[in-house]
């Protein structure tokens, strides 16, 4: 929704602040869509404490970010592949 919103205002460039363990995915989908951006990762303590307490969050937040990485890129090829039939 965001890239509809830039492109109807000519915007071609953004900074994108986010998690860090999100920035690839979220940097993929906005260049995607023709939209530069240059990351700005966030750095919290509460995250800090989270992943130096335990490793498990970390994991999930990596697995889910993977995930989701690999959903965008079905979901591309697929739509890709309907429009060329």
């Amino acid at each position: 929704n965001s890239a509809t919103f830039l492109k109807k205002r000519k915007i071609n460039r953004v900074i994108l602040v986010t998690e860090p363990t999100h920035m690839f995915r979220a940097r993929e989908s906005f260049r995607y869509y023709g939209i530069e951006t240059d990351p700005v990762p966030t750095v919290k303590e509460k995250y800090l404490g989270e992943e130096a307490g335990g490793g498990w969050n970390l994991f999930s937040r990596v697995v889910h970010e993977y995930l989701g990485i690999a959903f965008y890129r079905l979901k591309r090829f697929w739509k890709a592949t309907n429009k060329a039939a």
